[in-house]
Protein backbone atom coordinates (compact mmCIF):
# COMPACT_ATOMS: atom_id res chain seq x y z
CA UNK A 1 0.00 0.00 0.00
CA UNK A 2 2.88 2.38 0.76
CA UNK A 3 4.40 2.73 -2.88
CA UNK A 4 0.65 3.39 -3.92
CA UNK A 5 0.46 7.12 -5.32
CA UNK A 6 -1.20 9.37 -2.90
CA UNK A 7 -2.88 11.52 -5.55
CA UNK A 8 -5.14 8.44 -6.72
CA UNK A 9 -6.72 8.28 -2.95
CA UNK A 10 -9.78 9.66 -1.65
CA UNK A 11 -9.83 11.73 1.18
CA UNK A 12 -10.31 8.88 3.64
CA UNK A 13 -7.59 6.77 1.74
CA UNK A 14 -5.11 9.70 2.10
CA UNK A 15 -5.78 10.00 6.02
CA UNK A 16 -5.26 6.15 6.11
CA UNK A 17 -2.11 5.47 3.82
CA UNK A 18 -0.35 9.10 5.66
CA UNK A 19 -1.22 7.38 9.03
CA UNK A 20 0.56 4.13 8.04
CA UNK A 21 3.29 5.52 6.69
CA UNK A 22 3.67 8.63 9.46
CA UNK A 23 2.48 6.97 12.19
CA UNK A 24 -0.22 9.22 14.58
CA UNK A 25 2.32 11.84 14.68
CA UNK A 26 0.77 13.08 11.71
CA UNK A 27 -2.58 13.54 13.32
CA UNK A 28 -1.82 16.75 14.59
CA UNK A 29 -1.56 18.37 11.74
CA UNK A 30 -4.60 17.16 9.92
CA UNK A 31 -6.71 20.47 9.56
CA UNK A 32 -8.90 22.10 11.16
CA UNK A 33 -12.20 21.98 9.60
CA UNK A 34 -11.85 19.41 7.83
CA UNK A 35 -11.39 19.07 4.07
CA UNK A 36 -13.43 17.20 1.85
CA UNK A 37 -11.46 17.44 -1.35
CA UNK A 38 -8.79 15.08 -1.25
CA UNK A 39 -6.02 17.13 -2.96
CA UNK A 40 -6.94 20.45 -1.04
CA UNK A 41 -6.58 18.30 2.42
CA UNK A 42 -2.84 16.93 1.57
CA UNK A 43 -1.86 20.01 0.51
CA UNK A 44 -2.91 21.27 4.25
CA UNK A 45 -1.20 19.04 6.01
CA UNK A 46 1.46 18.67 4.48
CA UNK A 47 1.36 23.12 4.68
CA UNK A 48 0.80 22.53 8.18
CA UNK A 49 3.97 20.23 8.58
CA UNK A 50 5.86 22.77 6.73
CA UNK A 51 4.50 25.13 9.28
CA UNK A 52 5.45 23.57 12.38
CA UNK A 53 8.72 22.58 10.89
CA UNK A 54 9.68 26.44 11.06
CA UNK A 55 8.49 27.09 14.88
CA UNK A 56 10.72 24.20 15.64
CA UNK A 57 8.42 21.79 16.11
CA UNK A 58 10.32 17.98 16.60
CA UNK A 59 7.71 16.05 15.95
CA UNK A 60 7.48 17.79 12.39
CA UNK A 61 10.74 17.67 12.09
CA UNK A 62 10.87 14.28 11.84
CA UNK A 63 7.90 13.96 9.67
CA UNK A 64 9.49 16.22 7.08
CA UNK A 65 12.67 14.22 6.85
CA UNK A 66 10.63 10.72 6.85
CA UNK A 67 8.58 12.05 3.84
CA UNK A 68 11.96 13.05 2.57
CA UNK A 69 13.08 9.75 2.17
CA UNK A 70 9.04 8.24 0.90
CA UNK A 71 9.57 10.07 -1.92
CA UNK A 72 8.87 9.38 -5.16
CA UNK A 73 6.77 6.51 -2.79
CA UNK A 74 4.43 9.27 -2.05
CA UNK A 75 3.63 11.96 -3.82
CA UNK A 76 4.06 14.60 -2.20
CA UNK A 77 4.03 17.70 -4.75
CA UNK A 78 7.47 19.31 -5.93
CA UNK A 79 6.29 22.82 -3.77
CA UNK A 80 5.97 20.76 -0.40
CA UNK A 81 9.13 19.14 -0.76
CA UNK A 82 10.73 22.83 -1.51
CA UNK A 83 8.72 24.21 1.68
CA UNK A 84 10.00 21.05 3.91
CA UNK A 85 13.62 21.72 2.48
CA UNK A 86 13.37 25.41 3.48
CA UNK A 87 12.00 25.05 6.63
CA UNK A 88 14.24 22.38 7.33
CA UNK A 89 16.95 24.35 6.94
CA UNK A 90 16.15 27.39 8.96
CA UNK A 91 15.80 24.84 11.86
CA UNK A 92 18.47 22.41 10.80
CA UNK A 93 20.39 22.73 14.04
CA UNK A 94 17.80 20.85 15.56
CA UNK A 95 18.21 17.81 13.33
CA UNK A 96 19.55 14.58 15.00
CA UNK A 97 22.31 12.83 13.11
CA UNK A 98 20.07 10.13 12.03
CA UNK A 99 17.67 13.00 10.62
CA UNK A 100 20.27 14.55 8.69
CA UNK A 101 21.42 11.21 7.23
CA UNK A 102 18.07 10.39 5.45
CA UNK A 103 17.76 13.91 4.48
CA UNK A 104 21.69 13.34 3.06
CA UNK A 105 20.76 9.97 1.73
CA UNK A 106 17.44 11.54 -0.63
CA UNK A 107 19.28 14.51 -1.71
CA UNK A 108 21.96 12.13 -3.07
CA UNK A 109 19.15 9.78 -4.43
CA UNK A 110 17.89 12.91 -6.61
CA UNK A 111 21.02 13.67 -7.86
CA UNK A 112 21.18 10.46 -9.36
CA UNK A 113 18.16 10.89 -11.25
CA UNK A 114 18.55 11.63 -15.45
CA UNK A 115 16.66 15.02 -14.18
CA UNK A 116 16.79 17.58 -11.96
CA UNK A 117 13.60 17.83 -9.73
CA UNK A 118 12.79 21.80 -8.43
CA UNK A 119 12.91 20.59 -4.64
CA UNK A 120 16.54 19.44 -5.25
CA UNK A 121 18.06 22.49 -5.42
CA UNK A 122 16.24 23.49 -1.90
CA UNK A 123 17.52 19.72 -0.78
CA UNK A 124 21.13 20.53 -1.48
CA UNK A 125 21.13 24.23 -0.04
CA UNK A 126 20.25 22.20 3.51
CA UNK A 127 22.45 19.83 3.08
CA UNK A 128 25.08 22.40 2.68
CA UNK A 129 24.17 23.14 6.45
CA UNK A 130 25.49 19.97 7.37
CA UNK A 131 29.21 18.90 8.80
CA UNK A 132 30.77 18.25 5.24
CA UNK A 133 31.99 14.74 6.76
CA UNK A 134 28.48 13.36 6.87
CA UNK A 135 28.20 14.01 3.09
CA UNK A 136 31.67 14.22 1.60
CA UNK A 137 31.66 10.68 0.99
CA UNK A 138 29.00 10.21 -0.65
CA UNK A 139 29.20 13.58 -2.90
CA UNK A 140 32.41 12.26 -4.36
CA UNK A 141 31.01 8.96 -5.27
CA UNK A 142 27.67 10.37 -6.78
CA UNK A 143 27.39 10.02 -10.49
CA UNK A 144 25.05 12.54 -12.13
CA UNK A 145 23.52 12.44 -15.29
CA UNK A 146 21.67 16.06 -15.61
CA UNK A 147 23.66 19.38 -16.18
CA UNK A 148 22.44 21.19 -13.13
CA UNK A 149 22.33 18.26 -11.38
CA UNK A 150 26.32 18.84 -11.87
CA UNK A 151 26.34 22.13 -11.31
CA UNK A 152 24.41 21.77 -7.64
CA UNK A 153 26.82 19.17 -6.76
CA UNK A 154 30.07 20.93 -7.75
CA UNK A 155 28.62 23.35 -5.50
CA UNK A 156 28.18 20.89 -2.81
CA UNK A 157 31.62 19.97 -3.17
CA UNK A 158 32.70 22.88 -2.99
CA UNK A 159 31.15 23.69 0.22
CA UNK A 160 32.51 20.52 1.73
CA UNK A 161 36.29 21.87 0.41
CA UNK A 162 35.95 25.37 1.87
CA UNK A 163 34.48 23.27 5.28
CA UNK A 164 37.81 21.56 5.29
CA UNK A 165 40.14 24.34 4.53
CA UNK A 166 38.47 26.91 6.91
CA UNK A 167 38.03 23.94 9.49
CA UNK A 168 34.39 25.14 9.77
CA UNK A 169 31.81 22.72 11.60
CA UNK A 170 28.36 23.49 11.68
Amino acid sequence: MAAERLQTASRQELEVRLTDLLGLRIRSHFPQPDQRHAGLWVDAVFTRVAQSVKRGDTFALSIACDLSLLDPLVSVGKLNKSNFARSLRKNHRLLMPAQRSRVIDATFRLLALPFCPRELEDYVKLVKKFPNHEYADQAQNCVVMDSKSKRLLDDLLLTAAKQVKSGEVN
